[in-house]
């Protein structure tokens, strides 16, 4: 691979990634297509924007404000626009701010995976630590296209300007964000309907055992077009659990302004997680599935995702 042409490995790249985000394959092949994206350099992603997708937006979807019904009881809530990131942060992404900042991770294992894993073995305070480093550099990054202007759609123009201005920043998401991205309006069990389907999501029985690439299960995709919200990898939530592992103090119905979402809370505190992940049976993929985990936690599928929203 590596004495390959330039150009048969660019296009050997482009149809890789375009059999992945196909999702024609069996999942066994699309894996594949992930690993061999990884040693050759996934195409999805910048390598001149700390790896973020090659998206107008840098990879982070728009969900537009308005009402949906959470938990398995439906719960009206309503939640502002905000944009989340279209797949988990991956290994690249995670190891371009390490180097960045020259910090050391609290476990050498999150940066061992393929780059375009979601990155694991990560604490919540890492994971918010990442969101603050990440809020700088698109705050810069969104002054710079303003001051050449930004072209494209209006909402677009509203997400740098939002940027630029500290009226958006980059955050772990609500759990009311999350499951939103995840269901949309339709009330569905799982992003994409109601009943599970190992061709749509990496989870216990799909028999991978493993992370892979994300966005290999593209027919899994949300409403909104986010990418493995069930499966594959754990996601950190900033909203809290309570301190006991077994009973939630924050549970449903949920109320925004009753202390959940306090980022102070003392290391005790249980934060939040959704989604499941490759290790888990369909039941803890469903979009209402929570789980409370100790922030000082670190696990092989503990990963998570991003959001562009306004600040608490």
């Amino acid at each position: 691979m590596e004495r390959m042409d330039q150009s048969v490995r660019q296009d050997v790249r482009q149809f890789l990634a375009r059999l992945l985000q196909a999702g024609a394959l069996p999942y066994q092949e699309r894996a594949e297509c992930g690993r061999h994206l990884a040693a050759l350099g996934d195409p999805r992603f910048r390598t001149d924007a700390h790896h973020l997708p090659d998206e107008p937006m840098l990879g982070f979807v728009t969900v537009p404000e308005g009402e949906f019904a959470m938990g398995d009881q439906g719960q009206p809530v309503n939640v502002q626009t905000f944009f989340i990131a279209r797949y988990h942060t991956t290994v690249a992404q995670y190891r371009s701010f390490v180097d960045a900042t020259d910090s050391k991770p609290g476990d050498a294992r999150c940066l061992q995976g393929d780059a375009n894993q979601p990155v694991a073995w990560i604490s919540w305070y890492e994971a918010v630590e990442y969101c603050a480093r990440l809020s700088e550099w698109l705050a810069s990054e969104a002054r710079r296209r303003l001051a050449g202007q930004v072209d494209g759609a209006t909402i677009e123009r509203d997400f740098w300007q939002g940027l630029a201005s500290g009226d958006l920043v980059v955050t772990l998401p609500s759990e009311a964000e999350w499951e939103k991205a995840a269901r949309g309006e339709s009330g569905w069990t799982f992003p994409w309907g109601n009943s599970i389907d190992p061709g749509k999501a990496n989870y216990k029985e799909t028999g991978h055992g493993a992370v892979c690439a994300v966005g290999s299960f593209p027919e899994g995709a949300t409403p909104y077009g986010v990418l493995d919200m069930a499966g594959n990898a754990w996601e950190w939530l900033r909203t809290l659990w309570g301190s006991d592992e077994n009973t939630p103090q924050f549970g449903l119905p949920y109320t925004e302004t009753d202390g959940r979402e306090n980022r102070e809370a003392l290391p005790t505190v249980l934060r939040c997680m959704r989604g499941g992940a490759f290790t888990v049976e369909a039941s803890r993929a469903a979009s209402t599935f929570r789980d409370g985990v100790v922030p000082t936690s670190r696990d092989d599928a503990d990963g998570f995702r991003v959001v562009v929203a306004p600040p608490l």
